[in-house]
């Protein structure tokens, strides 16, 4: 049975899996679910309009959460530690969200609901992106920086590690002039990074942390990025990065099934679109009751 909360609370390191929040509650506390590692969902009521510090932090079990359309404000940490949630919507009515919101989340994918007039997931990038400065504040392992970044927020991929030990390769467009404090910290299997001569500023801290253990900068010679490699002893290579990736492929079938488009997304934020040879037609049983956009073989 899902516990129920209401008044003012705080159940920090409690044992239950599921939790209701009480309509007419407005604020979920700071460290108010702190350390509640096997709750596996909750539900908040529509009178919520704002989630704290550390709200969340340590949850590992956490599956599932919708936030609230009234919520304005996300504290910094509400999150860390969430490490089984796989998805995440930014409402409309989000205002303001804290530094390192979520971090360790490693499965997640995130994105920002149209209309918001702070924030957007422009280009399905899965990042949230400050829509006024175009500063990338909060990134996960497949966000697709989009080409009209100018600036990698503080903490915007900390402790973003791929927990397979996959590679991690990152390209930063051409056009982006910072990459903030903290940025990549903690990155450890961070491998690849293309920094383009735009960029005239990284802060401190940046790459710390077991992030510039195994990494090699990509870059053009004479630039910020060369002598920043060169000051802090990280591997500098003068050249584009090979094979740069594509990424979340869309196909789109023909009624008949004769033919399909296929759209992928580049490690640039651009997306190319080209028709795909399909060398025998494709048979869709009576049993089918929906059409897919991605079932190929």
């Amino acid at each position: 049975d899902a516990l129920p909360i209401w008044g003012d609370f705080k159940y920090k390191d409690e044992t239950f899996t599921k939790a209701v929040v009480s309509e007419g509650i407005t604020s979920i506390g700071t460290e108010a679910f702190k350390n509640c590692n096997q709750m596996e969902s909750i539900e908040i009521p529509s009178s919520v309009t704002k989630i704290g510090e550390g709200a969340f932090q340590y949850c590992y079990a956490l599956k599932n959460i919708e936030i609230p359309t009234r919520v304005t404000s996300i504290g910094k940490l509400a999150f860390d530690g969430c490490t089984s949630l796989e998805s995440i919507t930014i409402p409309s009515s989000v205002t303001n969200i804290g530094e390192q919101v979520f971090k360790h989340c490693y499965f997640l994918n995130m994105e920002v609901e149209e209309g918001n007039p702070v924030y957007d997931s422009r280009n399905n990038c899965k990042a949230i992106i400050k829509t006024e400065t175009n500063e990338l504040v909060c990134g996960c392992r497949e966000t697709v920086i989009p080409s009209d970044v100018v600036s990698i927020g503080d903490y915007a991929f900390i402790d973003c590690v791929s927990p397979t030990g996959n590679i991690m390769r990152i390209e930063i467009p051409e056009g982006v002039t910072r990459i903030g404090e903290g940025a990549f910290d903690y990155c450890y299997t961070l491998q690849d990074i293309v920094i383009p001569a735009s960029v005239t500023s990284i802060g401190e801290h940046a790459f710390d942390n077991g992030a510039a253990d195994n990494l090699v900068i990509y870059g053009k010679t004479g630039s910020y990025a060369e002598a920043y490699a060169k000051e802090h002893q990280i591997r500098f290579v003068a050249a584009e990065m090979p094979n740069p990736e594509y990424r979340n492929p869309k196909y789109e079938w023909s009624e008949d099934g004769k033919s399909c488009q296929v759209t992928l997304m580049t490690t640039t934020g651009a997306s190319i679109t080209y028709d795909a040879a399909v060398t025998s037609e494709v048979l869709i049983p009576a049993t089918c009751v929906e059409k897919g956009t991605t079932r190929y073989t």
